[in-house]
């Protein structure tokens, strides 16, 4: 693949300094890039050939909303990458409540209050009181922006929550689908994405503990039982029956003794380029 500038591009990539060692996790991912094959074999064609794509680079947690109304402004679409899934609320104010968010997570992301050491990790270098990173943090994310604009939300591989989420959920009719369902539902838990995607503006958030921890250990949470690379690919083609306008992914914790996640993570990017291509989104 090779990159555009930004003028040039219909898709505009770039990192979020959010995180401790949010610089560590964008250089691993960006050299891992350049060793993952761009043919896929099961389509039998180059995923990335006709996406024009531009990687402006790296900015400050707080550049995230205005790098998204830039980058919308030009009728262009972003794709954000980020070791704090916190990046995707501040993402979401560039968007009116119209657009919905499909989340692919372990976690619902919607506790009112959380607060750990990874959590403290997750906001550097905002300049945050413990207060306020307890309400506002990786943790929370999707409570605040639906508290904010009431916009919809779908939960695919999420297993792991608390029965105070899971009311939130319920109570405000959110989809989610567990690993569990996805397996044993596969077609109806499709035809649902299908439904809730299809003639609508879609958010995309890939968080990487999503995925099983055996093909996913480089997160901060890796919960058992999750979802594989198959299963994901044709969710993934039912998500794109709407209008991704915003993408992101997240939450990679690099591994120095290998780089599993990072692979993983970057087939995941070639192949949103290539259904955001081939289904004509840009």
């Amino acid at each position: 693949m090779n990159l555009l500038s930004e003028k040039e591009a219909d898709v505009v990539i770039f990192g979020v300094l959010l995180g401790r060692n949010s610089k560590e996790m964008l250089n691993s991912l960006r050299k891992t890039s350049w060793f993952v094959e761009w043919f896929d074999i099961d389509e039998g064609k180059n995923l990335v050939e006709k996406a024009k794509v531009a990687d402006i680079g790296n900015v400050k947690a707080e550049k995230i909303e205005d790098t998204f109304k830039k980058i919308l402004e030009e009728g262009k679409i972003p794709f954000m990458i980020s070791s704090s899934h916190l990046s995707t609320y501040f993402a979401l104010k560039s968007f009116s409540k119209e657009v919905k968010v499909v989340s692919f997570d372990a976690h619902f992301d919607l506790k009112n209050n959380y607060f750990d050491e990874e959590m403290v990790e997750s906001v550097y270098p905002l300049k945050l009181s413990k207060t306020e990173v307890k309400k506002l943090n990786r943790a929370t994310w999707a409570r605040r922006s639906f508290e904010e604009t009431k916009r919809d939300f779908c939960f695919i591989g999420v297993r792991s929550g608390d029965e105070f989420e899971l009311e939130f959920v319920k109570s405000n009719n959110f989809l989610y689908f567990t690993p569990k369902l996805i397996r044993e539902k596969f077609q109806e838990v499709e035809e649902k994405i299908e439904n809730f995607c299809k003639n609508s503006k879609i958010y995309l958030s890939l968080d990487m503990d999503v995925f099983d921890p055996s093909i996913a250990p480089a997160v901060c949470y890796p919960e058992p039982d999750g979802i594989f690379w198959s299963q994901f690919q044709k969710l993934l083609k039912k998500i794109f029956t709407g209008k991704v306008v915003g993408l992101d992914l997240v939450e990679i914790k690099p591994a120095r003794e290998n780089k599993i996640t990072e692979f993983l993570a970057v087939k995941a990017i070639f192949k949103c380029l290539f259904l955001l291509t081939k289904l004509k989104v840009i």
